[in-house]
């Protein structure tokens, strides 16, 4: 929904530098999240603090439903067409958007580096443990990639011209992809962290990639567009951790985070082959 309603509002580099503006948003949540989950535990329990957020997802769909502005309807079937029907069209638009080569192309490449990077952000609990660091050493690491994810889009979004961002999404990925490497070498607390906040970073590569997506996504299908992004990068990043927490079932959390890193990297030469434009 956020995504389309800010392609509505803004075109060209304002909807990119509009995209920017939302991942920092989210990293700054995410920050305050862990900080604000971490005094909650502290001072109410961990039964207090889950109220305590509950309580807030019930105020954020309040404030979405209150302020922000209705999307106009899209486009749907007769009213006698059925349940059948609007699962047809549904299917048919996504077949549609998944056999263009461009825009699979795109999804593929706002899909898969994150559901490799979520693979190895679900193990850093068990890295830790295995480790032997203390249990507050988890929420260090777990902060780390927001907070390289807030430098990242600070600094892409905000310094560099639109052309050198699509120039550099493949070496972002890698950016991404190259620091969980590291974790082969079973680092400490402070070097995880910061190898964290690198790998953090790469994630502004999909600010290169959206103003492509968008104008490759016919008008009337920008909607479809959207909710197929969303849905595909929720259930990759759900596979991800799933995939390579089973890997360190068959090694060590610090192999399979290393893995991770290597599909990242994997995914940096594919993007560098087959999107030279990028």
């Amino acid at each position: 929904m956020s995504s389309r309603l800010i392609a509505l509002e803004l075109t060209g580099d304002a909807y990119v530098l509009g995209r920017s503006l939302g991942n920092l948003a989210s990293s700054g949540g995410q920050l305050l999240g862990l900080a604000g989950a971490g005094v909650a535990v502290t001072v109410l329990g961990a039964r207090g603090a889950l109220l305590v957020s509950a309580a807030g997802y019930l105020v954020a769909a309040l404030l979405v439903r209150l302020r922000l502005p209705a999307l106009p309807a899209l486009p749907a079937p007769s009213a006698d067409a059925g349940r059948a029907a609007v699962l047809r069209h549904s299917w048919t638009g996504n077949r549609a958007l998944l056999a263009d080569r461009a825009v699979r192309r795109l999804l593929l490449t706002q899909w898969l580096p994150p559901a490799f990077a979520a693979g190895a952000e679900g193990l850093i609990v068990a890295y830790t443990g295995e480790r032997g660091l203390p249990p507050g050493y988890a929420a260090l690491l777990l902060g780390a990639l927001p907070v390289g994810m807030l430098a990242g889009d600070l600094v892409v979004g905000r310094l560099l011209r639109p052309a050198l961002r699509e120039r550099l999404v493949a070496p972002l990925v890698g950016l991404l992809g190259l620091p969980l490497l590291g974790f082969a070498l079973h680092p400490g607390a402070p070097a995880g962290a910061l190898l964290l906040v690198v790998a953090g970073c790469g994630f502004s590569y999909g600010l290169g990639v959206q103003r492509r997506f968008v104008t490759a996504v016919p008008t009337d299908r920008q909607g479809q567009a959207f909710g197929l992004l969303s849905a595909g990068a929720m259930t990759l990043q759900g596979l991800g951790p799933a995939l390579f927490g089973a890997l360190a079932q068959l090694g060590t959390a610090a192999a399979a985070m290393a893995a991770a890193g290597v599909a990242v990297l994997l995914t940096a030469g594919w993007i560098w082959r087959t999107l030279p434009n990028l």
